[in-house]
C-alpha cells in the first residue's frame, strides 16, 4: 500500500496541471506528460510560464 501513494500522488498532481492548463488556454497534454515524467523540474517551470487564468461569466 505505501508504494501506490506516491503513485497516486503522482496521477493526481499530473490531473490538477492538466486541468489548470486546459483554463489558461495552454496545451494540457504536453504539461500532463512533462509533469507526468520529470515531476519536479516541470512543476517548477509550469508556475513560472503560466498565462493568468482566463475568466468567463
Amino acid at each position: 500500500m505505501t508504494r501506490l501513494l506516491p503513485i497516486i500522488f503522482q496521477i493526481l498532481v499530473v490531473v490538477l496541471v492538466f486541468q489548470d492548463a486546459k483554463t489558461r488556454n495552454m496545451n494540457p497534454w504536453i504539461w500532463g506528460a512533462l509533469v507526468f515524467f520529470f515531476p519536479l523540474i516541470a512543476l517548477i517551470i509550469y508556475f513560472i510560464m503560466r498565462k493568468p487564468k482566463i475568466e468567463i461569466f
